[in-house]
């Protein structure tokens, strides 16, 4: 896995361990799957604590999307939303993959004129675990 962009999401996000809001170029659709089911848990766990330190009442909503990015790597992004005082913040940590990687029900749903689908549902079914 290799880390090549970090996007300028909101500061507190830095206490996210692996950060959000970063690109990783993986190979294969297992470790994809291994790096969401590594990731989504510290996700969660992160934010309870940031709402328990600051005693923030703040709205959480997550989406797993994909897109082609060319012809031959899929793009799969994890975006999480957060509400806040000012306003929704949103940080996209993306996974570049081989559409050939992907498994059918998802490769359906790549879209190749560089719009992005919903595809959460497909990735919890995958997981096994609600995104």
């Amino acid at each position: 896995m290799v880390s090549i962009l970090w996007d300028g999401a909101p500061p507190w996000m830095w206490q996210l361990i692996p950060p959000t809001g970063q690109v990783y170029v993986i190979n294969h659709w297992d470790e994809v799957l291994d790096w969401f089911r590594n990731f989504l848990p510290k996700v969660a766990k992160t934010l309870r604590e940031i709402d328990r330190k600051l005693e923030l009442q703040s709205q959480y909503v997550t989406e797993v999307r994909t897109k082609v990015l060319n012809n031959d790597i899929a793009a799969i992004e994890h975006c999480l939303y957060v509400k806040e005082a000012q306003g929704w913040t949103e940080t996209i940590t993306t996974i570049r993959v081989p559409v050939t990687e992907l498994p059918p029900k998802i490769r359906c749903k790549v879209k190749t004129d560089g719009e992005s689908n919903d595809i959460t549902v497909e990735m919890e079914a995958e997981l096994g675990m609600k995104i």
